[in-house]
């Protein structure tokens, strides 16, 4: 919808921020969210020679 006042606090990986999103509970309400730090895999392949 219409999000708007976004703050974001890089230390902690967290922020607020504003929207008339239709779940809130009126017309602006704000928001909490915290940010995770992704998941990473990764494949390696190949040959091993000694």
């Amino acid at each position: 919808m219409d999000d708007f006042s976004f703050t974001f606090d890089k230390n902690e990986n967290n922020g607020y921020f504003s929207s008339n999103r239709l779940i809130g509970k009126g017309d602006d309400d704000i928001y909490y969210f915290t940010k995770e730090m992704p998941e990473m895999f990764q494949t390696y392949s190949g040959n091993l020679k000694s």
